[in-house]
């Protein structure tokens, strides 16, 4: 009994870390793709979005 309690904690604490760093890795990516969907454009020395004049047609 102790070691199925010790185990299904180990791998509640593993999807745990592994969501974090699947967070961290991929915030960035939910960003830029956020900042294209709205039609601007990833700047990515500021790591910010920019919105210009639009082009003419």
């Amino acid at each position: 009994m102790k070691v199925k309690i010790i185990a299904v904690t180990g791998i509640i604490l593993c999807l745990i870390i592994i969501s974090i760093l699947a967070y961290f890795n991929t915030k960035d990516f939910w960003a830029i793709d956020a900042c294209l969907d709205k039609g601007g454009r990833w700047n990515y020395e500021t790591k910010k979005c920019e919105y210009g004049p639009k082009l003419p047609d």
